[in-house]
């Protein structure tokens, strides 16, 4: 067989098959016999490349397994992997290293060990070599660099799917390691700054992703490392939280069925935190419907007591106000965040410390949802609040609610130039600028999308002001950042993009590049015309506004 042959498809694998075993005698009756064809052929090769490292076909068989799933990037690596070989536990350094350079002989590839393929062949390999196994089936998800866990994530996610005896024999692997699994993936998330490598290479969050949307991990598990997880938004951790969450809100609706009394708080707390990771990803409607699902439960819970439960049910009140929002549904959205708002009230007046954050956040969200009521004035007297709390806390403790700071700085801006105070609003964007800069500089993945934000509505306050170059500069690195972020996940930036090109276009126009403002606004207007015809009350008046830019273009 062609070493490193590039397929996975079941015609090919046949097509192997009849290559290793020439054209007569029929194909196999099933694809494992077919497969472990394959593997006997394969081992005709190794056994002839072995030369003296006194080998049998069992053991030869687990060393390339091994590899294949492991993988490895240096020979020390691969030596001290040997250790999960039954066979070779005991054996010295000698002996294993001549296996791992036997093993790093046989496929060339980027890496020292490199994968046996077709993948399916190796799938089948790992499936039914270590499936009974479970040191080693843990032992290459243990270890101290987290990138080398992605190639054992991905190769058990692929063969998981396929061979149901391997998933069993995986769950308790996974579920012991899944709280480890998940910081390494939270910490290449926060210190990997090269944000085109997190939104298109496999990172250990993607790949855990995949391996536990079909390796079912033991419920027990999850609440702890759901609290492990980031709360803030996240490009690489949260398509995992998604996954994690969903399945945390289907334990808890089935004991909430036998037991609502013990169970219906949990159901609602993972049912809010799964409407804000969904409508991160741009599921909104999905992420509105866990929503009001959450929404329902905290008021049945805090009408038998409020002590307990009215601070949980202000919090998904807030977030509901958001997703209502963003439907079109702007009237019941100021309703919802008006009473998360006097709910937080009440709560702050009793415990300054424990919920004054919270308050800070509504009147924020409230400021929003005045101003789109046209009611500017009321909404600027949140922000003023909300930027007055931000200060006091994140002088106290910047690391925790510099974030927030700049969120509301951010909105800030926006009130105050609405009010005709557009120096004031400049000063106030500038500085959430700032922070955002710094926050993306440690964590691309938690705080670009928040600096593309920033940088479009900068691009605004410095037009302005007359300060037009440098609202260009600003307004094209907000594009630059969003058009990366679409081309990973476009129903979560689509919006966001279409709004920065809508500005660019103005920007350009200004700047004399009517052509390529033309360009900018024409491709605002196509994008905003999908969005309106999937979401008419959410995205219509943006798509008028565009049409209206397009017009002053043509």
């Amino acid at each position: 067989m062609a070493r490193r042959a590039h397929f996975r498809q079941p015609a090919a694998i046949i097509a192997a098959y009849l290559v290793a075993h020439g054209q007569g005698g029929g194909l196999p009756a099933t694809r494992a016999e077919l497969l472990e064809g394959l593997a006997a052929h394969e081992d005709r090769y190794w056994e002839a490349t072995a030369g003296g490292l006194d080998t049998d076909a069992a053991l030869r068989r687990r060393v390339v397994t091994l590899a294949t799933l492991a993988g490895a990037d240096r020979e020390a690596e691969a030596v001290e992997l040997l250790r999960l070989v039954p066979d070779l536990a005991g054996e010295g350094t000698e002996r294993r290293g001549g296996l791992a350079r036997w093993a790093h002989g046989l496929y060339p590839g980027p890496r020292w060990w490199n994968p046996l393929e077709p993948d399916l062949l190796g799938e089948h390999l790992v499936a039914t070599t270590y499936r009974e196994d479970a040191r080693v089936l843990a032992g290459v998800v243990d270890r101290p660099n987290p990138a080398s866990v992605v190639q054992p994530l991905d190769t058990y996610a692929r063969a998981a799917a396929d061979h149901p005896q391997l998933a069993a024999a995986l769950s308790p692997v996974l579920s012991e390691a899944l709280g480890r699994l998940c910081a390494a993936a939270v910490a290449q998330a926060g210190t990997q700054t090269d944000l085109s490598f997190l939104l298109g290479g496999t990172t250990v969050a993607s790949a855990l992703n995949r391996a536990v949307a079909v390796v079912a991990v033991d419920p027990g598990v999850l609440p702890a490392t759901l609290d492990s997880l980031p709360a803030r938004p996240d490009l690489v951790v949260g398509p995992l939280a998604i996954t994690l969450t969903t399945q945390a809100v289907a334990v808890y609706r089935r004991l909430a069925e036998v037991n609502a009394a013990a169970f219906e708080p949990a159901l609602a707390m993972s049912l809010n935190n799964l409407s804000v990771h969904l409508a991160e990803a741009g599921r909104r409607d999905e992420g509105l419907a866990a929503s009001e699902e959450a929404v329902a439960v905290y008021r049945r819970l805090a009408a038998a007591n409020a002590a307990a439960y009215e601070p949980d049910m202000a919090m998904s009140l807030n977030n509901l106000s958001i997703g209502l929002a963003e439907a079109g549904r702007r009237d019941e959205g100021l309703d919802a965040i008006d009473e998360a708002v006097a709910m937080h009230r009440r709560l702050a007046a009793a415990n300054a410390a424990a919920y004054e954050p919270d308050l800070a956040n509504s009147l924020n969200n409230l400021s929003i949802h005045l101003a789109e009521a046209g009611r500017r004035e009321e909404g600027l007297d949140a922000i003023d609040e909300a930027v007055a709390v931000h200060r006091r806390l994140a002088a106290a403790n910047a690391a925790a609610y510099e974030p927030a700071l700049a969120s509301s700085l951010n909105n800030l801006s926006i009130r105050l130039a609405e009010a005709g105070r557009r120096a004031e609003g400049l000063y106030a964007i500038e500085e959430a600028v700032a922070v955002y800069r710094r926050l993306a500089a440690a964590n691309a993945a938690a705080y670009e999308p928040a600096l593309a934000m920033s940088l479009n509505n900068l691009s605004l306050r410095l037009a302005e002001a007359g300060r037009r170059a440098e609202g260009l500069y600003a307004i094209e690195e907000a594009v630059a950042v969003y058009r990366r972020l679409a081309a990973a996940n476009a129903a979560a930036y689509e919006p966001a993009l279409a709004m920065s090109l809508n500005n660019l276009s103005l920007r350009l126009a200004e700047a004399g590049r009517r052509a390529e403002g033309l360009y900018a606004i024409e491709e605002a207007v196509a994008v905003r015309r999908r969005l309106a015809a999937a979401n008419v009350a959410a995205y219509e008046p943006d798509l008028a506004m565009s049409l209206n830019n397009l017009s002053l273009h043509l």
